[in-house]
């Protein structure tokens, strides 16, 4: 057998294996830890959404600024959630609408 490195052709090949095993091992488990961290994100993000959202459905009927809470709540959840982005753009368009049908007070000179 030939020596490479001061080892048996099959002795290095050993331990190329070990090496390869170890780093495809290694990056499993950065791809799992990766996959837990966005599970942990989406989760956090649909807690504080739909709390922000619920909060303003509160203050519907409560005093406060319910009108900043739920297009807030929304856009936290427009961050994971294609459908809570869609809700957020009509949402923004009919307020875009009402601005425009609104008329402006004349200036006063």
């Amino acid at each position: 057998m030939k020596e490479v490195f001061g080892m048996q052709s099959n002795e290095l090949a050993s331990v190329i294996d070990t090496i390869a095993t170890s780093a495809y091992i290694s990056s499993k488990t950065a791809s799992t830890d990766m996959n837990t961290l966005k599970q942990v994100k989406r989760i956090v993000v649909t807690v504080i959404g739909f709390s922000m959202i619920i909060i303003g459905l509160a203050l519907i009927v409560l005093p406060g600024p319910a009108f900043i809470f739920i297009p807030a709540g929304l856009a936290i959840l427009a961050t994971e959630f294609i459908w809570a982005k869609k809700l957020l753009q009509k949402v923004k368009e009919k307020i875009k609408r009402n601005d425009e049908g609104k008329e402006k007070p004349p200036k006063n000179v």
